[in-house]
């Protein structure tokens, strides 16, 4: 007993500590892999940053603009270097850009102007040295509100010696990505917090702001003598998991590692009372069940102990009972059982032998008698093959019925050998003495074959149903559960894993007890196998089961019901996904239909519209001022700009090009549409318009009007017949969470809520959830496409609005539209002629439309340029292969028969590889800006273009190609020099 309750003792003890020593290793490994992931996340960011600063590094065109703006600076140039580092802080995202000489004077900021700061001042001669982008630390200075790091990009000139000829000061916000990913923690906690730290002098600085210290970034510091500051241990060079006192004075648990590539430390930490809080409970209840368990193996000990007693007693009275009737059936017994038996004298002599014995060792009695039981009985271990102990021996000195050894293999006379089974037993006389031993053995062979085979179909059948994803069970005949696999977790059942013994009441819900129940009937009178389907409602969502119940016999008469259910939610979810899928596929293949249409007829208009908007603004330039020709003229221009927009959005449909928004004025639209609605419909529908609103939304106007217009139309359309009132009203709402939120999908902030009422016959409940479907429609063949509201509705939600319906059949219907209010405002003027960048170069001017070419020849030769005009591509090859230096630029429509725009390009540049080529278009997914700029085009405009945009086009082009033209010149030059 006592060796127990130690032994007890010690599972206790040791448990306890296993128990510690996980929780323990459980919060440093969370503590250390936080740590790993956002040091390596830092490291990474830093890397990118570099790696991005060596790609603008590498940007000749960047680094040619700004040197020409060092020796010559131009208004021309500054835009161009602007326009360039524009471009470089959207892509890249930096915060701002600082172009900066070699006398370290910022010469060009994309911000507010501002100076060189001491740090980004030390690392540029470093960066100038070294002729690569370095990092500055991480600092604030007044220029910036914000705690940033800059990186140091050398500009090397590009010709010949690759010396600097200035920097870019890259600066990057460390609130936009560097403290949220420093701040954030992957697990709920209330006191964990990670830090990034470096060195300043012998102090600590903590470089962003704390959880529980405010206005820390940059600005906290702390000595390095404070040893028990994990931060401090970092920057000693200590890494790992640390035990110490944080800023706070509050003691933590942190692990504390440098950032890769940086002069950084990590510290992730956690105060200790909270990481252990979860094992001081645990601890508790372990002591309570350590002594629980104490006390009950005590107890169990003591009633063991006294039933033992009795047992004792009871055994020795029988015994001393039946010991005369054992002698005296002694030799009758022993040539009687089926075992071998083999009895000894005290000395392990062999006194009898029964037939089975004698078959067994391979000697008869008669020359068995007297000799050694050693001799007769040889036995060996059957995995050692060393002798087993003398069974006489041992049986002697315990004094009691003993089990030798197992795995025991008998070697006959003959020296075949058998595996046996085998006991021995004093045989005790009258008065206590013993007299000899008996030995009980037998072959063992057929048992262990037996069981081998019993035991392998066991684990075989025993792994087929606990390993089987299906629930595998037995149920008696009045329903209750005789066994079960544990594959019932998996369908849900609120009664778990121990079915044994339970109803079906008690396991499922009543519905589904009585469904089964009547099943399993169905197979108790049947006798033949159920399949069937059900349904279940869990806390997790519908599931649905295949079963199966079969009869199983015993002693050819029914004994129980096999089961095996089956869960096939998943293949239930599967199939509907397919038929959705299919559905979707169907809708996808019509608007695709929908978009090849729409960007084939794009290309065409566009070219009709080049003509109208082109001879629009050559008129206008020739007409009288302020009169209504003027007036015309200009309704003609605002309508094909409609036109032009309303390509542009069908191109944007058809997935070819994006829409631009800009800020306009919903309601100078709506003004404009009740205008134009009173001429259209009929005089029996009564227009009102209700504006309270002079707020801006971002949005294109042609989008605008096709939204508003479309459901104008669908409200004229539903009163037609009987007439009614068209209402149009728009105002300013704010959204909160506690207002319309509920009914509204929206965002909290401030929104333009548009309504377009009518009193017309109204839409039915059925098909109003519908209505925004692409092809739905209710109007008759021929009347309708049923594309309108399901357009409208995609441009709202692409704006970040909503619409809703409402409508009561009968009395009319109501479709509000809710758009986000921008603080920007725009305001369109009227075409006005202006001063346009001029030349006297010669141009060759290539359109397969007639007109359109005639237009551009007029438009060019009115600002200076002599022009020579082709319709056709291979015409304007051959005329350009005679007279390829007669010409300084090239212009060329990109959709031409018989030869496209840009192959014509590559021919033209095939003869005269300097030739400036311009490309126009009104469509075409061939043109992409990485094509064009590998082919040589040197710009692409789109139709239809306005007067102004071609002029500046061509100047530009032709300045850079003079420029061009000039530096190979001065290379050629240094050459032969």
């Amino acid at each position: 007993m006592g060796a127990i309750l130690l032994f007890s003792l010690i599972c206790g003890f040791l448990f306890f500590k296993a128990q510690e020593k996980q929780q323990h290793t459980s919060v440093e490994s969370n503590l250390l892999s936080i740590a790993r992931l956002k040091a390596s996340q830092i490291a990474d960011w830093r890397m990118e940053r570099l790696s991005d600063a060596e790609i603008i590094m590498g940007r000749i065109g960047l680094v040619d603009s700004i040197k020409r703006y060092f020796s010559y600076p131009t208004e021309q140039e500054r835009a161009q270097i602007f326009r360039r580092l524009r471009s470089v802080k959207k892509w890249y995202n930096f915060e701002d850009i600082l172009v900066v000489n070699l006398e370290k004077q910022v010469v060009l900021s994309l911000g507010s102007d501002v100076g060189l700061c001491p740090e980004h001042a030390q690392v540029l001669d470093d960066a100038l040295k070294q002729r690569r982008p370095l990092w500055t630390p991480l600092h604030s200075t007044h220029d910036y509100l914000f705690p940033h790091a800059s990186v140091i990009v050398p500009l090397l000139d590009d010709k010949g010696s690759r010396n600097p000829i200035g920097a870019l000061v890259l600066v990057s916000d460390a609130a936009q990505f560097l403290y949220p990913l420093i701040q954030s923690w992957p697990i709920p906690s209330d006191t964990a917090e990670t830090l990034l730290v470096r060195q300043d002098g012998t102090d600590v600085l903590f470089l962003n702001d704390l959880r529980h210290q405010k206005d820390t970034a940059l600005k906290l510091r702390i000595p390095l003598s404070r040893k028990d500051l994990p931060a401090a241990k970092v920057v000693k060079g200590t890494t790992g998991i640390v035990k110490g006192k944080d800023y706070r004075g509050v003691e933590v648990i942190a692990a504390i590692l440098p950032v890769p590539d940086s002069p950084w430390f990590m510290v992730s930490k956690v105060d200790a009372s909270e990481a252990f809080a979860e094992w001081h409970f645990r601890s508790i209840i372990i002591l309570v069940f350590i002594l629980g368990m104490m006390v009950l193996i005590v107890a169990t000990g003591l009633l063991i102990w006294q039933r033992n007693l009795k047992t004792h007693f009871k055994e020795r009275y029988q015994a001393a009972v039946t010991l005369n009737k054992a002698l005296n059936l002694h030799r009758i017994t022993l040539h009687s059982i089926g075992d071998a038996v083999i009895t000894t004298d005290d000395k392990g002599h062999v006194e009898l032998m029964n037939p089975v014995a004698e078959t067994l060792t391979g000697w008869h009695q008669w020359e068995a008698k007297g000799k050694d039981l050693n001799k007769i009985f040889h036995i060996i271990d059957e995995k050692t093959r060393q002798p087993i102990d003398d069974p006489v021996e041992k049986v002697l000195k315990e004094k009691k019925v003993v089990e030798l050894t197992n795995h025991t293999l008998l070697i006959n006379k003959d020296g075949r050998e058998f595996p046996i089974l085998d006991s021995g037993a004093p045989i005790i006389m009258d008065d206590g003495q013993i007299a000899g031993v008996v030995l009980v053995f037998q072959d063992d062979s057929r048992r262990r074959e037996s069981q081998k085979i019993i035991k392998e179909n066991e684990k075989k059948y025993r792994s087929l149903i606990e390993y089987s994803s299906d629930h595998i069970f037995m149920l008696n005949l009045e329903g209750i559960y005789i066994t079960s696999n544990d594959r019932i977790d998996a369908f849900d059942i609120q009664s778990g894993k121990n079915l044994v013994g339970k109803s079906l009441k008690e396991v499922y819900e009543p519905s589904v007890a009585l469904f089964y129940q009547s099943k399993l009937n169905q197979v108790v009178t049947q006798e033949t196998p159920v399949d069937f389907e059900h349904e279940m409602n869990t806390p997790t969502g519908l599931l649905y089961h295949h079963d199966t119940l079969y009869p199983i016999y015993r002693d050819d008469q029914l004994w129980a019901i096999g089961g095996i259910c089956r869960d096939i939610t998943e293949q239930r979810r599967l199939e509907k996904e397919h038929v959705e899928l299919q559905q979707k596929l169907h809708q996808s293949q019509k608007m695709e239909a929908i978009g090849t249409l729409a960007g084939g007829i794009a290309h065409d208009f566009n070219n009709i519209l080049s003509s109208i908007l082109g001879f629009s603004q050559l008129a206008l330039e020739k007409v009288e001022k302020n009169t209504e020709l003027e007036d015309d003229l200009q309704e003609i221009l605002t309508a094909g700009n409609r036109a032009r927009d309303l390509v542009k959005q069908i191109l944007t449909f058809a997935r070819k090009s994006e829409e631009k928004t800009k800020p306009l004025q919903p309601g100078i639209i709506i003004k404009e549409i009740s205008k134009f609605l009173r001429s259209s419909i009929p005089t029996s529908i009564e227009i009102r318009q209700t504006i309270h609103s002079d707020s801006f939304i971002m949005g294109n106007p042609t989008q605008i009007h096709q939204i508003l217009m479309n459901l104008c139309t669908n409200a004229a359309h539903a009163m037609e017949d009987h007439g009614g009132v068209l209402e149009l009203s728009i105002q300013d709402l704010f959204f909160d969470p506690g207002s319309k939120k509920e009914t509204v999908d929206l965002k909290p902030g401030d929104y333009i809520q548009i309504k377009v009422s009518d009193t017309g016959t109204g839409i039915p409940d059925k098909i109003i959830n519908s209505i925004f479907d692409p092809y739905f429609t209710t109007k008759k063949p021929g009347e309708g496409t049923g594309m309108g509201l399901s357009v409208v509705h995609g441009i709202v939600e692409t704006y970040g609005g909503k619409i809703t319906a409402d409508s009561t059949p009968g009395k009319g219907s109501t479709f509000t539209i809710y758009l986000p209010i921008t603080k920007k405002r725009h305001l369109d003027h009227v075409y006005k002629p202006e001063e346009l960048p001029a030349g006297s170069e010669k141009i060759l001017y290539v359109d397969d439309e007639a007109a359109i070419a005639k237009m551009g020849k007029r438009m060019l030769e009115q600002i200076g340029y002599s022009i020579e005009t082709r319709t056709d591509s291979l015409d304007a090859l051959e005329l350009f292969r005679s007279k390829p230096n007669d010409f300084d630029l090239v212009i060329t429509d990109m959709t031409m028969p018989r030869m496209t725009g840009d192959v014509l390009a590559s021919e033209v540049m095939g003869i005269r590889p300097d030739i400036p080529v311009i490309l126009c278009t009104g469509f075409s997914k061939k043109i992409f800006d990485e094509s064009t700029t590998d082919i040589g085009i040197k710009a692409i405009v789109n139709k239809p273009f306005k007067k102004a945009k071609l002029a500046k086009t061509i100047r530009m082009v032709l300045d850079e190609a003079k420029s061009e033209n000039m530096t190979v010149k001065k290379s050629r030059n240094r050459v032969k020099n």
